[in-house]
């Protein structure tokens, strides 16, 4: 696209300064191209915690653990481990009781 020249029409900022707008305005004719990167920290807005923050890109290791702690901790596993332990137990205690009877 052209280089951005701010005439507020169209664009909604440039928080970058790289002469490429944030965003244009839905259906506000213009030659300029949004900037598919507003804070210039080399990850694409649509994969950015925030689009307007350098200091934050893609998700850090620490959320991804989060994430699989998350995953380990949701709902359906801890019922699954739940009704593996209980039925473990269950057996455990009635084979050990059959063999108390003999």
């Amino acid at each position: 696209g052209d280089d951005y020249d701010s005439d507020g029409a169209c664009d909604l900022g440039d928080t970058d300064d790289d002469g490429l707008p944030d965003s244009i305005v839905t259906g506000c004719e213009t030659t300029l191209d949004a900037d598919d990167d507003d804070d210039d920290d080399g990850v694409p807005d649509g994969e950015d915690l925030d689009p307007t923050d350098a200091s934050k890109g893609r998700a850090s290791e620490e959320g991804e653990e989060r994430s699989l702690l998350a995953t380990i901790f949701s709902p359906g596993v801890v019922l699954t481990a739940g009704v593996v332990i209980v039925f473990t137990v269950f057996a455990f205690l009635r084979s050990r009781a059959g063999k108390e009877e003999f």
